[in-house]
């Protein structure tokens, strides 16, 4: 099975477990590691051997390979180097970057397994920064862990501007909207005074999910499988595209 475990839970809890795995197989003998994306916040440097970011910096003599990592070059690189990795780690990146997908693919290029993390979809869909907007202001994306065609999947939604409309801290007149938005005739009438989209209010978000502290935490063995909500597909109208915050995340991880 690719991913082998996924979890939400406490940053702190969710990377001590990945030290301990790390500090036992390396201590049964040579286990190489790479960190993609996290020379900036060096958390497990005690066991990587090299890096991957997008900007050169200093690493006390570890290999780093500069690089945008939603390109070619940089994973062609890593291959043409001759280092093959046994383990990858990858955490708080793939939320911020346009290509997930083809990241994921080269993770597996070049690692035997790994680990990734990202936010929960709960802070994703929470004041967390601002009563302005919800989630972080530079993630592009959302995620979530649910089966899918029995298997264990990643499943990303981008975060597209209709998630204003989930914003009750800002707008404490929008609870009624919602309300009133749940029946589809009401909904009909709320567009047409260009009340967008209807319908109801995220009810799913996870408060003690929610901040920094927080992250969803994913292991995979051989493959990491990450697709898009409905191929990416956003919907018809606003109402769908809503709904695939409300429904569409609200199951799984």
């Amino acid at each position: 099975m690719p991913i082998t475990a996924a979890n939400s839970g406490a940053v702190d809890t969710l990377r001590q477990r990945v030290l301990d795995f790390l500090a036992q197989h390396r201590s049964q003998g040579e286990y190489r590691v790479i960190d993609v994306g996290g020379r900036y916040n060096p958390w497990a440097d005690e066991h990587a051997d090299a890096y991957v970011d997008l900007f050169p910096t200093d690493a006390s003599g570890k290999k780093i390979f500069v690089g945008n990592i939603c390109e070619a070059d940089v994973w062609q690189e890593i291959r043409e180097s001759g280092q093959r990795f046994d383990f990858s780690i990858c955490t708080h990146v793939l939320e911020d970057i346009r290509d997930p997908f083809f990241v994921a693919r080269q993770l597996a290029s070049i690692s035997r397994a790994g680990y990734v993390s990202v936010p929960t979809k709960h802070s994703e869909m929470a004041n967390v920064e601002s009563k302005f907007y919800l989630g972080y202001c530079h993630h592009r994306w959302v995620y979530t862990v649910r089966e899918l065609d029995g298997e264990p999947k990643m499943l990303a939604l981008a975060k597209m501007p209709v998630l204003g409309y989930f914003n009750n801290r800002l707008r404490p007149m929008l609870k009624l909207i919602h309300f009133f938005g749940r029946w589809t005739i009401m909904a009909k009438v709320e567009r047409r005074l260009g009340i967008f989209p209807g319908g109801g209010t995220v009810d799913w978000v996870d408060k003690s999910l929610v901040g920094h502290h927080t992250e969803l935490g994913v292991w995979w063995d051989e493959s990491l499988p990450i697709e898009a909500i409905l191929d990416d597909y956003s919907g018809e109208t606003c109402l769908e595209l809503a709904d695939l915050y409300r429904d569409q995340l609200r199951n799984g991880i």
